[in-house]
């Protein structure tokens, strides 16, 4: 379906050296400049291109693709702030506005905001907001262990707040951050911990369970058999734990507990050896 807004693979009509004029469906066939397709780019050809409204209300095209589009949630920088409202780098020459009644709070050229790309309703433009509860719902069909896709959305006195999957919020507490680099708008893997009564949802970086801690237990076998010693341990720095295993400190400490209470090795303070 084509949509404003939204990339869509258009099929070219007709190219000069000028560009290229592509088949958009219900909005006819739409220019879009030669710097802007593909070198190469004949009649019959198909081509990304991105479509939106320009500021006279019609629908144009271009060959640029956004970092966002319409529907989408993603971490943009501010260019410049105007008197209505800021301008987003979204990867295209025309920067995506935030409006200051879409602002949650007031953003400064240089910040980094997550935001959520709509379309107004007044004239079809392509708009940014910070006011994201507004477009995210209530979590559903989540459960423990659940593997989810998260964005950084904020740091906050407990943790984290991540968008989880593009619908709903949740919280990585610091304990569950330890040996991660966490920062606005880092998008990455993560686990669901537990969702509670009042709906809110505690989130793991590491893979919960026994199961994890048997892929980690297995990596440190595997290190002792061939080197002989594992030069980390209980005092170790998290980050010379993650560099290693890929794992946060808690879920190297949970993978040595299970090999002690099986015998398989004995533990020092900064490194683990075979028993």
């Amino acid at each position: 379906m084509i949509e404003v807004g939204k990339v869509a693979q258009l099929q070219v009509a007709s190219f000069n050296d000028h560009g290229a004029m592509v088949a958009a469906g219900k909005f006819g066939e739409l220019f879009v400049p030669a710097k802007e397709c593909p070198k190469g780019t004949q009649a019959g050809d198909w081509i990304e291109v991105f479509l939106f409204r320009d500021q006279r209300g019609d629908v144009v095209a271009s060959g640029q693709i956004p970092y966002a589009q319409a529907g989408e949630f993603a971490c943009l920088t501010v260019k410049t702030v105007n008197n209505i409202g800021a301008f987003l780098d979204n990867g295209m020459a025309k920067e995506l506005l935030l409006p200051f009644a879409e602002q949650k709070r007031p953003v400064e050229p240089g910040q980094n905001v997550v935001v959520f790309v709509t379309i107004e309703q007044q004239k079809g433009r392509l708009v940014a907001s910070t006011r994201l509860n507004k477009f995210l719902i209530e979590p559903e069909g989540l459960r423990p262990h659940q593997k989810v896709k998260l964005l950084i959305e904020a740091r906050t006195d407990i943790g984290y707040k991540a968008i989880i999957n593009d619908q709903s919020f949740g919280m990585v507490l610091f304990d569950e951050a330890e040996g991660h680099q966490l920062h606005i708008g880092k998008k990455l893997d993560g686990w669901v911990k537990r969702v509670r009564d009042s709906g809110k949802v505690d989130l793991s970086l590491t893979k919960l369970g026994f199961a994890r801690s048997k892929d980690i237990s297995e990596m440190i076998m595997d290190l002792i058999e061939i080197e002989g010693v594992v030069e980390l341990g209980d005092k170790s720095d998290p980050e010379d734990i993650k560099a290693e295993f890929g794992c946060s400190k808690k879920a190297f400490k949970s993978a040595v507990g299970h090999l002690l209470k099986a015998g398989k090795i004995k533990a020092e303070p900064t490194r683990l050896l075979k028993a």
